[in-house]
């Protein structure tokens, strides 16, 4: 069966949505952060109905029924929204994490760097770039994930969404990416052919086509799929 994200509309969505929403989000809560407390579901509601002149927000469930079974957001500097010049150049990085923190290209480029040569096809042809910058894994490393240690592998329930500022998203597993799973190289690229980008891109060796790359990546959001326990 394939499981298709539904793009969702906080703002105008209905009572069967938060339903679903605020049940998901309490079996995550208990999964991930049982000793906190959690946030109100007025509050929530609030929040995510509320417009934000200076954000965009992109937010997404995979539901069965009345069961929403995953939920991943991304959000971006809103262009023309103060400050989005001097901050459309930051990583965001939150989600199942303990440490959710802002990357300048500066932080990112003190991490470990990797050259890598890449080949993909695109609509007008061939494409070979030399691209360097940190892996995806040390980037998330950095923040600290938070797996579902009551289950076998937690990690594997794990993806990860990155999003450019125009909103282009690509979702990954996070076991693809796991140095003891499927090491895959996963790059965001900080100089392409020599050059210095303004924003990080995501590169991803080994694609025959190029749609997983995201330019100007602006977030990047660890989430995990539902356990399936009882």
């Amino acid at each position: 069966m394939t499981w298709k994200p539904v793009e969702v509309d906080a703002a105008n969505a209905g009572a069967d949505f938060w339903a679903r929403y605020h049940k998901f989000r309490r079996l995550r809560h208990a999964e991930r952060r049982p000793d906190d407390p959690i946030t109100p579901d007025a509050v929530i509601e609030g929040e995510m109905k509320r417009e934000d002149p200076h954000e965009l927000h992109f937010r997404y469930e995979i539901s069965k029924g009345d069961q929403m079974l995953s939920w991943f957001s991304a959000g971006a500097t809103r262009p023309g929204a103060p400050g989005y010049d001097t901050n459309k150049h930051l990583l965001w990085v939150d989600g199942s994490v303990d440490r959710p923190t802002l990357f300048s290209v500066a932080e990112l480029a003190a991490l470990p760097g990797h050259s890598l040569d890449v080949s993909f096809s695109t609509h007008a042809g061939t494409q070979h770039h030399a691209e360097a910058g940190p892996l995806l894994i040390d980037v998330l490393a950095k923040v600290g994930p938070r797996f579902d240690r009551r289950v076998k592998n937690g990690e594997l329930r794990d993806f990860v969404v990155v999003t450019g500022s125009d909103g282009y998203e690509a979702v990954l597993s996070y076991g693809e990416i796991a140095p003891t799973f499927g090491d895959r190289l996963a790059l965001l690229s900080l100089k392409e052919d020599g050059v210095v980008l303004a924003a990080p891109r995501l590169v991803i060796p080994g694609d025959v086509g190029g749609g997983r790359d995201v330019s100007q990546v602006v977030h990047v959001e660890l989430g995990s799929a539902p356990s399936g326990r009882p």
